[in-house]
């Protein structure tokens, strides 16, 4: 019985490591506004919704206007909703 409550215990411990570690990489709602005005890189089609690069990190992106984007095409961060960034067509 000794030793279930130990090995429970340390799975207990490991879980809680584990979840801590995983937040520490969730985006924070303040970092959404200072990326707008940025450029990003398209990584996956924006059709309308995709994902693109900006300072090293991915973001779910959302075209502003509905348009299809093609990877690899530089666009602007004109807005957040919540999570998801508004882009537009870098010209």
């Amino acid at each position: 019985m000794l030793l279930f409550i130990v090995v429970l215990s340390v799975c207990a411990g490991a879980a809680v490591a584990i979840v801590a570690a995983l937040s520490k990489h969730k985006k924070s709602s303040a970092a959404d506004i200072q990326l707008i005005g940025l450029t990003a890189v398209v990584e996956t089609r924006l059709d309308p919704d995709g994902t693109v690069l900006v300072r090293g990190e991915l973001w779910r992106a959302s075209s502003n206007d509905g348009s299809v984007i093609p990877p690899k095409y530089k666009v602007h961060i004109v807005g957040a909703r919540h999570h998801l960034l508004v882009v537009e067509p870098y010209e």
